[in-house]
């Protein structure tokens, strides 16, 4: 029930809590890791040489995105509109010409 309701105008999906936007403020973080002396699990990419970034603040959602809020991401024209994507994802966007996941239809 809840957010995995597979009806997206369900009383439970019509009830979740908004899914608002929270501030990150801008801060350092490490890239890359050791493999010697490393006590926990790691993917393979996240190894390598160690170095640290800058990152500008940003926003990121409080919850995971729902279905029904990506469903009406989708309704609104979410694929045809250019400012929701990175330069690589509207690059994508406008190569494959999707109109919504290809597991949907």
């Amino acid at each position: 029930q809840g957010r995995f309701h597979p009806d997206p105008n369900s009383v439970a999906a019509q009830s979740l809590p908004e899914n608002r936007l929270l501030p990150v403020p801008a801060g350092s973080t490490r890239l890359g890791r050791e493999w010697q002396g490393t006590k926990i699990y790691g993917w393979d990419n996240e190894f390598g040489r160690e170095s640290r970034r800058e990152v500008p603040a940003f926003a990121a959602s409080e919850f995971l995105v729902s279905n029904k809020e990506f469903f009406d991401f989708v309704q609104d024209g979410g694929y045809a509109t250019e400012r929701f994507w990175s330069e690589e994802g509207w690059g994508w966007v406008s190569d494959m010409k999707p109109s919504s996941p290809r597991f949907w239809r």
